[in-house]
């Protein structure tokens, strides 16, 4: 079962159990949401077992997404924080809530990009959940600080093959989006 909810209804029991897992799975005792990383708009995805949540992750909204000069009209979500309790991982219990994922986004009509540092080597888990990856497509965002804009570094991106936002980089068009995502 999944439950999903919103970062301005998330309960104190919910961050907790959010940032265990965040946590146990990338070896930190960082508290994700002290870093004011809490956006009352985000949408958080706890995966249960029975009565144990063994998977988190979240959609972000990418505000003010620009293609070219125009300000893009179907809501981009970036989704991050995919993890999965340790005790779990390689048991397809991270691709389950990845489709979760997908299958909210596509009822919702949501444009989900996801970036990812290229060294992680986590291209095979995103293809198998039904992902295009491509390391070079970070160089198509361009990152926009007020009036400041510079690329977005050397990371991969995961999309859906047949996302509009993407059929336009493939044209060559450049997509602007905030700093602040």
């Amino acid at each position: 079962m999944v439950v999903v909810t919103q970062g301005r209804e998330l309960s104190e029991n919910q961050k907790l159990i959010f940032n265990k897992i965040w946590g146990s799975a990338r070896n930190k005792s960082e508290d994700i949401f002290s870093r004011k990383d809490l956006r009352p708009q985000d949408l958080y995805f706890f995966l249960h077992t029975e009565d144990t949540c063994v998977a988190v992750g979240r959609l972000r909204e990418i505000p003010d997404v620009y293609l070219e000069k125009e300000l893009w009209k179907i809501p981009v979500w970036g989704m991050s924080s995919i993890s999965v309790d340790p005790k779990y991982q390689k048991s397809g219990l991270g691709k389950k809530l990845v489709e979760e994922i997908k299958n909210y986004a596509v009822k919702n009509k949501l444009c989900i990009i996801g970036f990812y540092d290229k060294k992680s080597s986590l291209d095979w888990f995103y293809r198998k959940c039904g992902f295009e990856v491509n390391d070079q497509m970070g160089k198509s965002f361009l990152i926009k600080t007020g009036d400041e804009i510079k690329d977005n570094c050397d990371e991969a991106v995961l999309y859906f093959k047949n996302d509009p936002l993407i059929a336009e980089i493939f044209k060559n068009k450049k997509v602007y989006i905030p700093y602040t995502w």
